[in-house]
């Protein structure tokens, strides 16, 4: 058995013989050209299966190869154009006038060409399907030269050429069997002859040549440069030859036919969100507080001697998912902000809470429950239901009276028994006057204003079997839950788990909100 060789010439050497490349007129499988480099380029293909000759022994692995490389071209989403058995003139017309003309520069362009070939002064022809053995006369007359392909095909060309079948006829003609040996190199073109050159090769025992047979194995295949789907070629077709058939290969390319799979390097983690932590709606400009999903016990605790019915019993509630919560009560500015554009009815400037208005960073008040629900869902949101009021407010602590433990301390709310501690307010104060926060970092959770919730009342609710997880009252009923009470209130009114209820069409100086949102982007 004879190992196969591989012999790449060097360009340097083919340079100095300058640059006609007698590519063996792609004959055979095929002169696969890629003008290009860039794999995102434009692919255009060209394919010649000439097949049925008039006078010399019919070659039907051309014909099937020039069709099923047209296919496999296909899907790696080349325009392939294609013609079969052509004669002198049809290689002129479909080369010259159709195929050229429609290349541009940058385009990746693949040329394959199967059928009889010959060589005369070191030059490669394509043989037309009426060739005549007998015809006297210069070569150019009766067969086509392929350095007029070669040489108007532009950018980066690879030249892969099965046509070296064996024909006494041709040889006779020619004086030589196979393909010349090129004639000179450059730097954009690769060329592979499926046979050493001046060697025939045999007529194949199935459909395909050997080499057709192996492009057509790893053109699809991912990943692969031209070089490297070459060096498959080589292999495959010196294992099915057992080294009987060798691959000649000039110049190397690294351009791929088929893109690698890029694996995307695994994304980091978002960022962990802690309890408490703060983020700025852009929509409204206030400061939100995450609240995490999670479980606690809803209603009066068993310690509270000031327990309402409506407050009974206590029972376990789950909240999912985690959200985010206006971590003060929505301003006067902010809702201004709400107001300006959208022509919703803004509040009475005048109120005995907030004299014209002038106090922006009090926390709003004479809104209605649809005010509240408005501006909610302007900002991205909606009113928080009873259960995510409580669960935010006791931020993790289920049996104490107030935000911070179970006795009542007037100087850290905003409450009827503040007195000094509001400074110059004689009702509503700045929404941080009181700089306190519970563990998650909400203000004003009690005191200060009251606050819409979505939940209708229903002084039953804690005694039905409704869910435990994100339980929320819609009907009956006409009336809404307020919760947190307000600087008009005292200690008992200003438990966390203290329930009161109100007219929804109502607004006055005692009530105002906060809103909840699913999202907000760092």
């Amino acid at each position: 058995m004879r190992l196969v060789m591989v012999r790449i010439h060097s360009f340097r050497f083919y340079a100095r013989r300058l640059g006609r490349l007698a590519g063996p007129f792609l004959f055979g499988l095929a002169s696969l050209a890629l003008c290009a480099q860039q794999e995102s380029a434009p692919r255009k293909a060209l394919v010649i299966g000439n097949e049925h000759y008039t006078l010399l022994h019919q070659i039907p692995a051309a014909g099937n190869g020039a069709r099923e490389i047209s296919e496999a071209l296909q899907r790696l989403h080349f325009e392939v154009t294609q013609a079969y058995d052509l004669n002198l003139a049809g290689f002129r017309k479909f080369i010259e006038k159709q195929f050229i003309p429609n290349l541009k520069p940058g385009d990746v362009c693949v040329v394959y060409y199967s059928g009889y070939g010959l060589q005369h002064k070191d030059h490669n022809y394509f043989v037309p399907v009426d060739f005549d053995p007998q015809a006297k006369g210069e070569v150019y007359e009766v067969a086509y030269d392929f350095e007029n392909l070669n040489g108007d095909l532009v950018g980066l060309k690879v030249l892969l050429i099965e046509a070296g079948w064996d024909s006494p006829q041709l040889v006779q003609w020619s004086g030589s069997s196979g393909l010349a040996s090129p004639q000179g190199s450059r730097l954009d073109t690769v060329l592979v002859l499926g046979a050493d050159p001046n060697t025939a090769i045999a007529e194949p025992a199935g459909k395909l040549g050997l080499f057709t047979a192996a492009l057509l194995h790893f053109l699809p295949v991912q990943g692969l440069t031209v070089s490297e789907i070459i060096q498959s070629v080589q292999k495959e077709v010196a294992e099915k030859s057992k080294g009987d058939q060798q691959i000649y290969q000039v110049g190397t390319s690294n351009v791929y036919l088929t893109p690698p799979i890029v694996i995307a390097p695994p994304q980091p983690p978002p960022p962990k969100i802690n309890p408490g932590d703060w983020r700025v709606n852009v929509k409204d400009t206030l400061t939100y507080a995450w609240i995490p999903s999670g479980s606690f016990k809803m209603g009066c605790v068993p310690i509270d001697r000031n327990c309402d019915k409506n407050e009974l019993p206590q029972h376990p509630v789950t909240i999912e998912p985690g959200f985010w919560i206006t971590n003060t009560e929505v301003t006067v500015s902010a809702f201004q902000g709400f107001t300006k554009n959208n022509g919703q009815k803004k509040p009475r400037k005048k109120t005995t809470t907030n004299d014209k208005g002038k106090y922006t960073e009090h926390p709003v008040t004479r809104v209605s429950w649809q005010d509240a629900k408005d501006y909610c869902k302007w900002a991205g949101g909606r009113l928080p239901t009873e259960a995510e009021w409580e669960y935010a407010a006791r931020a993790g602590k289920d049996d104490t009276l107030y935000p911070w433990g179970d006795e009542f301390k007037p100087e850290r709310c905003n409450s009827f028994k503040s007195g000094k501690f509001r400074g110059d307010f004689q009702f509503t104060t700045p929404v941080r006057q009181f700089d306190v926060q519970n563990a998650w970092k909400l203000y004003d959770v009690v005191g200060n204003v009251r606050e819409w919730v979505l939940d209708v009342y229903d002084r039953n609710a804690y005694e039905g079997n409704g869910s435990p997880i994100n339980p929320s009252v819609s009907a009956p009923g006409k009336e809404r839950v307020i919760r947190g009470g307000s600087f008009w209130d005292d200690e008992k009114q200003l438990r966390l788990s203290a329930r009161y209820h109100q007219d929804p069409s109502k607004g006055d100086n005692q009530t105002g909100f906060r809103c909840v949102v699913p999202e907000l982007p760092q």
